[in-house]
């Protein structure tokens, strides 16, 4: 009967992290950019306790579906139409990101809402004229920047399979330990739009539904496994 609580425990406890897992992508459902999370599970035989079966702690992986494009027609919002990534440079190296929403600073340097310079080929940041007499920028479907006719840049824009990737905070993405960015000449850009979050709020509110009763169940079994151990232990001292 141990074994079958054990067995039991394990399953809720990774439907709880599964639930934390739901309401992390939920709360951000409007967030531009957000790659929803998913918590897979698998059951595992733990040869110490004389082959008990368990559920495995659950291993968290980025969803990399492309979110819905929304046309915002600033022509420093860039979205990325199916697979790939800018690059920035971060305090702790270069990220990823599908976050495409820049402002020149005084410079002119492209940079994302927390400072972070958006980089071209070479590694360097992207900049723009800012003088009276600069143009509009011009974002090609490539990535290559024009400024009055002129090109000023192309972006670094590059793909990586999505089990290298763990989340950095600030909608930044890294790479495993090890590994650089290598550029995608087939990786296409929309000026004037953003990604929105990947994450159907109707969807995970089923799933939610779904695993509060899976919860539900798990403890329902418990306290039965209880139960019959304390029969049991009755039965033994009468």
């Amino acid at each position: 009967m141990g074994n079958l609580i054990y067995r039991t425990v394990s399953g809720s406890v990774a439907q709880l992290h599964r639930l934390d897992v739901l309401s992390n992508n939920l709360a951000h459902a409007d967030t531009v950019g957000f790659k929803a999370d998913r918590a897979t599970f698998a059951e595992a035989l733990d040869a110490e306790k004389r082959g008990t079966r368990f559920v495995s702690v659950p291993k968290t992986t980025i969803d990399p579906t492309p979110g819905p494009i929304e046309v915002t027609d600033n022509p420093f919002d860039l979205g990325i139409a199916g697979d790939g990534y800018f690059v920035v440079d971060a305090p702790q190296g270069q990220r990823l990101t599908r976050v495409g929403t820049f402002t020149p600073d005084g410079d002119g340097t492209l940079r994302n809402v927390h400072g972070h310079a958006l980089l071209g080929d070479g590694g360097k940041p992207i900049q723009i004229g800012t003088s009276v007499d600069s143009g509009p920028v011009i974002v090609g479907e490539s990535g290559q920047l024009t400024q009055n006719g002129e090109p000023i840049g192309k972006l670094m824009l590059v793909k990586a399979a999505p089990a290298t990737l763990s989340k950095d905070g600030q909608g930044l993405l890294r790479l495993e330990e090890g590994m650089a960015p290598q550029p995608d000449p087939n990786v296409s850009v929309r000026q004037g739009t953003i990604e929105e979050s990947n994450v159907n709020p109707v969807s995970i509110m089923t799933e939610l539904v779904t695993v509060h009763r899976h919860f539900d169940a798990l403890q329902q079994a418990i306290k039965v496994y209880r139960d019959m151990d304390e029969a049991s232990g009755r039965r033994l001292r009468s």
